[in-house]
């Protein structure tokens, strides 16, 4: 296993596409896809991803082909529900752990949100199966559908206001 492939395992400075990460949503004031990533770390931790002896399992399972990945998707859905329970709004944490520090502010969670309704099928399927985490446009509608996140804390777009009718005469 590379040192960038990320897992469970690793601490996570080295899971992150730069330990500055964190401290970068500090001092952008993001605490919503903050604390949406330490939930989802926190959620590996007390789901015990990290324990011993699942580790042990773990490393038994991945010797059988479309098993191991297909855990790992589950483990980072689970970890994610952790994470979005403890930051309903931090969509862009998610976002961030995909794309990195210098993109997620730039990425379009509605739209992301679309693609992930529209990513459906035997070929997406297919496409995912050796994968070890599932697609962030899937895991986004997923938790959005399950109505555990909601928006990434940007304003909503405003409404127009009802035109006013006055009565005649």
């Amino acid at each position: 296993m590379s040192p960038a492939s990320p897992t469970a395992h690793q601490p996570l400075a080295r899971r992150l596409r730069h330990p500055a990460e964190i401290p970068v949503f500090v001092y952008q004031n993001n605490r919503h896809g903050l604390r949406f990533i330490l939930g989802h770390e926190m959620g590996h931790i007390r789901l015990h991803h990290v324990a011993l002896w699942y580790q042990i399992a773990v490393a038994y399972s991945e010797r059988i082909p479309l098993l191991g990945p297909a855990l790992s998707r589950l483990r980072e859905y689970s970890s994610d529900g952790c994470g979005a329970y403890l930051a309903p709004n931090g969509s862009t944490g998610l976002v961030l752990l995909a794309s990195g520090r210098y993109t997620e502010r730039h990425v379009d969670v509605d739209e992301m949100l679309r693609q992930g309704k529209a990513l459906r099928g035997f070929w997406v399927g297919l496409a995912q199966l050796p994968r070890s985490h599932p697609f962030t446009v899937r895991r986004l509608e997923r938790l959005h559908s399950l109505g555990l996140l909601t928006h990434d804390g940007r304003p909503e777009p405003a409404q127009p206001l009802p035109e006013l009718v006055t009565p005649a005469g």
